[in-house]
């Protein structure tokens, strides 16, 4: 199982001759879990470990920060993991009570994939929740226009990491594909103008990239750096001038041809993997109300230009963003705020 900012994920890869074994299971686990007390104590401890180790990772610390910039005060800005006061606060019946408002039909997507009979999983799901309370739907209440203020951190560590966001696309923005593009072009890959420019000519950093992530209410890009404190200035002004440079001018045929090959390759790679094709299916649903048939997504890429692709740079890095910084101890940086 796996959380993230808008969706809970529980599966199963087993055999094809146990499929209706795992459908029960899956099934069992989700709509009637076994939340003792005991059990909950232990899971606790388990979260409450994995929330001090992100935070003694750096890497992790600066987009925590990052997101809760770009959001300030609404869900989507928060941790995942949740925070210590939240976790330690957390009864059983508080769990229970959760698990029985929103683990209802309507909230609940299921997906499968592999050597499977469609009709014969459906038959067993509905056995389980067949004759439940449909339940409500949450109340989705996007986040407002405004941002928050620039983070900074100290930890004991010897590298600066860097973290620039703007406030990016939502799951069913028609550019989404466009800025996927981008990102490829211009921070997201080997190949890319950020990882040449910083790395290979100057090499002023190890790792650096751009990405996008998108939600249905709200969405995020951003650029990223790991370097020595005293690289730092020289490596935010070269992404500065490599974003005028990107709105300005955009990208050029070869530059679209590449991220075009690129993530085509990779939808199609993925098609490879039964856990890759749930995993498409079930997120189309829950994005789109609708499975997308791969050659609609393949279509969507072709068709991108690098027009597109200019309007789509201005539209993004034309907005204000927020700033996150990591840095060694006794660093010029001191506001270390997310604790």
């Amino acid at each position: 199982a796996y959380t993230v900012r808008e969706s809970t994920v529980f599966y199963v890869r087993v055999p094809a001759p146990h499929a209706r074994f795992a459908t029960d299971l899956l099934c069992e686990v989700v709509g009637q879990p076994r939340l003792d007390p005991a059990d909950v104590e232990i899971e606790r401890g388990v979260i409450l470990g994995e929330l001090d180790g992100a935070l003694d990772t750096p890497d992790d610390v600066v987009f925590m920060n990052l997101v809760e910039a770009l959001f300030p005060g609404h869900p989507i800005g928060r941790e995942t993991l949740g925070d210590p006061q939240s976790l330690v606060a957390m009864a059983a019946a508080d769990i229970a009570g959760f698990h029985d408002r929103w683990y209802r039909p309507q909230n609940l997507v299921f997906a499968a994939a592999g050597a499977l009979d469609h009709d014969e999983i459906a038959k067993t799901i509905d056995a389980h929740f067949d004759g439940r309370a449909s339940g409500v739907r949450p109340e989705r209440i996007a986040p407002g226009e405004a941002l928050g203020s620039d983070k900074s951190a100290q930890r004991p560590i010897e590298q600066a990491y860097l973290a620039l966001g703007w406030r990016g696309l939502t799951a069913t923005d028609p550019d989404k594909v466009a800025l996927a593009v981008l990102n490829h072009a211009f921070g997201d890959g080997p190949s890319s103008r950020l990882h040449e420019e910083i790395r290979e000519r100057r090499g002023l950093a190890y790792e650096v990239s751009s990405s996008a992530a998108s939600n249905l209410d709200a969405g995020t890009q951003t650029v990223y750096c790991a370097t020595a404190p005293e690289h730092l200035d020289k490596v935010r002004r070269i992404i500065d001038e490599q974003i005028e440079a990107i709105v300005t001018d955009g990208i050029d045929d070869e530059e679209l041809a590449v991220a075009q090959g690129y993530l085509t390759g990779s939808m199609l790679m993925a098609l490879e993997d039964s856990s890759s094709r749930m995993s498409r299916l079930g997120s189309a649903v829950l994005t789109h109300g609708r499975a997308i048939p791969i050659f609609e997504s393949l279509e969507s890429i072709a068709k991108v230009t690098t027009d597109d692709v200019k309007r789509v740079a201005e539209r993004i890095f034309g907005q204000q963003h927020v700033e996150s910084i990591v840095s060694p101890d006794g660093d010029e940086f001191d506001d270390d705020d997310e604790d």
